[in-house]
């Protein structure tokens, strides 16, 4: 089953998603800021042979480093390049995907309506070039 990394600095938001997804049966890591996803990920600093996850849930609003600069990081490394991102955010506006990145694959604003999730992270995934 896919690997998703979640990454929101809401430490109950991100129990509740990881145990439902790890329920559905997918492989969770949570990370609460953005400078550690970067790191994970081995984009800053950069190093190769890092485990890439298949999906990528990420809040926009960060400590360290926020989720918009994390998005224009992913997509200028190569081996990140084709992570797909749905963003789950509290800002409360829409924000026009074609604008942000071509691996931002659905908005969801908060709060998270949890089945809704699990149909966009499906369809995202299924979207997933091979």
């Amino acid at each position: 089953m896919a690997n998703i990394l979640v990454v929101d600095d809401d430490e109950g938001l991100a129990a509740t998603v990881s145990f439902i997804l790890k329920k559905k049966g997918y492989q969770v890591q949570e990370i609460d800021d953005g400078a550690k996803v970067l790191e994970r990920l081995g984009v800053k600093p950069a190093r190769s042979g890092v485990s890439i996850p298949d999906l990528i849930l990420l809040d926009l609003d960060l400590p360290v480093i926020d989720g918009y600069t994390i998005i224009r990081h992913l997509y200028d490394n190569t081996p990140t390049r084709s992570i797909p991102v749905v963003i789950m955010s509290g800002r409360g506006q829409r924000i026009e995907l074609s604008e942000m990145s071509p691996n931002v694959k659905a908005y969801i604003e908060k709060p998270v309506q949890l089945e809704y999730l699990l149909a966009v992270i499906g369809e995202a995934l299924q979207q997933k070039p091979v």
